[in-house]
């Protein structure tokens, strides 16, 4: 982001259109370069699958035409020397880093499939965090004119670039878990079991974190639970359509997220030929008694590791 901030200022700086023009794909190449390997060094720690060499391929050739043909217009078309007015720079800003968004998100899009489960959403996540970054991009682009002296300006762009930079690395790695198939829903609840006031909706949810049997991805969700002695029963509504339940048909470990820090612990699932399931969902009923749960049904079953809860009484 800095390069291409920086790039545009420079290019404001000459009156030869043509290298201003190669100045601005020149800053738009090296954004590419750096934005892509920085983006596929993270997204590589997480899905060990991403091709990251095409991925700094797409990103670096997207980037560089993208921003060429963004800042083409203002090269070539001339001015009467009367600014818009800045609302006006920041909803063209916006409205074009949403549109760049999707189109780099669209070719990182074809680097994703079959490196995570919904690649389709990253076309989404990119506009939304490009629009922002773009508009404080074109914040620093028309801030400056031609009396502020060389180094100003600089610093004026590297300091705008920098700040776009760490607001696109905010968005796209807080929205990233859509990818996934996490839904926005699920992140929110967990945000609040994480933060200061857990306290609120801890005594109903809590939150589960455990490895994937098949895909090996860490999964996380929150989930209605009750107490049973030192114990928690968890039960999977509508057990048929989800499958996080499954990683637990053996005993396993895992996390729990309550009193708003993780804290290790052991489950398994309980079913209707198990002697210890009738105890569990009278358990369940008791605090959830509107829920009607079926002689078939699983029931999570998690013992926490060094925190004992008595809310209820009678082991399983």
């Amino acid at each position: 982001m800095t390069a291409a901030a920086i790039a545009s200022q420079l290019a404001s700086g000459t009156d030869d259109r043509w290298l201003a023009l190669a100045a601005i794909v020149a800053g738009g190449l090296i954004e590419g370069v750096v934005l892509g390997t920085l983006q596929a060094a993270v997204l590589g720690r997480w899905l060990p699958r991403l091709h990251r060499y095409a991925w700094v391929v797409v990103t670096t050739a997207v980037a560089g035409l993208g921003w060429a043909a963004a800042s083409a217009p203002s090269q070539f078309g001339g001015t009467d020397g009367n600014q818009p007015v800045l609302g006006v720079v920041l909803l063209g800003a916006v409205a074009l880093g949403a549109v760049m968004g999707v189109l780099l998100g669209a070719a990182q899009f074809l680097v994703l499939r079959g490196a995570v489960p919904r690649p389709a959403r990253w076309i989404a996540v990119s506009a939304l965090a490009w629009a922002p970054a773009m508009a404080i991009i074109f914040v620093g682009a028309t801030a400056p004119d031609r009396s502020w002296s060389t180094p100003g300006i600089l610093a004026v762009a590297a300091t705008t670039g920098a700040l776009a930079g760490a607001v696109l690395g905010a968005i796209s790695g807080a929205l990233s878990p859509w990818l996934a198939g996490r839904s926005a829903s699920n992140q929110i609840i967990l945000g609040i079991l994480r933060s200061r006031w857990h306290s609120a909706i801890d005594r109903n949810i809590i939150g589960l974190r455990m490895l994937g049997r098949r895909t090996g991805r860490t999964l996380e969700l929150p989930v209605q639970y009750v107490t049973l002695g030192d114990r928690l029963v968890i039960y999977p509504h509508a057990a048929q359509r989800k499958n996080w339940w499954r990683n637990l048909i053996d005993p396993v470990s895992l996390e729990v997220l309550v009193h708003g820090r993780w804290t290790s612990a052991t489950g398994h699932v309980v079913t209707g030929g198990d002697p210890s399931w009738e105890l569990a969902r009278s358990a369940y009923i008791g605090r959830w008694p509107r829920i009607t749960i079926a002689k078939d049904a699983p029931l999570a079953v998690v013992e926490l590791h060094g925190n004992r809860l008595n809310t209820i009484t009678g082991p399983l």
